[in-house]
């Protein structure tokens, strides 16, 4: 087992819910009403999975509306080809290996002309807001671990747990090398 067994862990939307600590009800509200993923299908009789990159897109919509904007702003910024989760995992450096950012794993959306909010960091904008991506898997990595450690039937219990300490290493390793340590704030 290996580390991208949990990167490619499905979660049910009552489990995404329980995770980000909403009711199931609100997300899929939120779901309904501002589609942040316009490219998977809804509809009657259709059952949403989520990744690990759609959780944390989610949970970065969650603190977008903490940060004062609605709902609907916050899903039109995140409708780009967004990957939080690859964002957390590589932003940060360039293809050299050069810190290119003070704090890795941040994402910068600035308001346009038009008075919309995107992924476009952009020194022109006026105003831009800071998204940063590890204390959100920080917060979101307790939930992940138990509810991946709880779904019954996707892999054997053993399994699980040598996959979930893989992966552990795994995000300790990316984080050291983003930060240039090899410390982490990530709990066991």
């Amino acid at each position: 087992m290996t580390a991208e067994l949990i990167e490619g862990w499905k979660f049910s939307r009552g489990e995404a819910a329980k995770i980000l600590g909403m009711e199931d009800n609100s997300l899929s509200a939120w779901l309904k009403r501002y589609s942040p993923f316009p490219e998977q299908r809804q509809g009657k009789g259709r059952h949403l999975t989520f990744g690990l990159s759609e959780v944390l897109k989610l949970a970065v919509m969650q603190q977008l509306v903490r940060m004062g904007l609605s709902p609907s702003a916050a899903a039109f910024a995140l409708r780009q080809p967004i990957d939080a989760y690859r964002e957390l995992l590589t932003r940060g450096r360039d293809l050299l290996g050069h810190r290119v950012s003070a704090f890795p794993g941040t994402v910068t959306f600035s308001m346009n002309s038009s008075g919309q909010w995107g992924l476009m960091p952009d020194p022109r904008h006026q105003t831009s807001l800071n998204v940063h991506l590890w204390p959100i898997f920080d917060d979101l990595w307790p939930r992940l671990r138990e509810a991946i450690s709880q779904s019954p039937g996707q892999v054997a219990a053993e399994d699980i747990s040598l996959a979930l300490s893989k992966y552990h290493q795994h995000i300790l390793q990316v984080r050291g090398k983003l930060w240039g340590n090899n410390s982490s704030e990530l709990e066991t």
